[in-house]
């Protein structure tokens, strides 16, 4: 049986902390902006792990991260080009909505001042919600970072039996 390094859980908690600490701040384009720095930082990090070390726990984590946060910000980016105000033509991933509603019924819905652009999203009554759109781009972020974490452990637990004694 395979044991997590202390290093490697101080880490995470480190991550974890910084993310829900910075959930703690408004929205503002800075908050926004450093988030997603962090996120592109880390999976940067991992490709570059992957490519060095060619663990299949790196592999995993930057695949599913990179095509996790290129498909989510895709539907955010195309959405207002082409859709009306009730339908988003690429639905976002649901890591993403989950959170959005997550941060949405633990802090409440902040309020939207005018000229801030909005995101229409389906929540879990089978309504609708006008949520900022930064708070959006945040919680995609920090999803996109979550599903790669769900790649590494799926890496990790798929890897070849030969790298297993590693």
């Amino acid at each position: 049986m395979r044991r997590f390094s202390l290093k490697g859980l101080m880490l995470l908690v480190a991550v974890v902390g910084a993310v829900f600490a910075a959930l703690r701040i408004p929205p503002s384009p800075v908050r926004t902006s450093a988030l997603f720095s962090l996120v592109v930082f880390l999976l940067l990090a991992a490709t570059l792990g992957s490519v060095l070390r060619r663990k299949p726990s790196w592999i995993g984590f930057c695949l599913f991260g990179w095509v996790s946060l290129v498909v989510s910000f895709t539907a955010l980016a195309v959405a207002p080009l082409i859709s009306t105000g009730d339908k988003q033509p690429v639905p976002l991933l649901i890591p993403s909505l989950l959170l959005t509603e997550w941060h949405l019924r633990v802090s409440g819905t902040p309020p939207i001042p005018g000229g801030e652009p909005v995101a229409v999203l389906p929540n879990s009554q089978g309504g609708h919600a006008l949520v900022p759109y930064r708070l959006v781009q945040d919680c995609t972020s920090i999803a996109s970072l979550l599903v790669a974490c769900v790649g590494g452990v799926l890496g990790w637990i798929l890897r070849a039996p030969q790298s297993r004694a590693n």
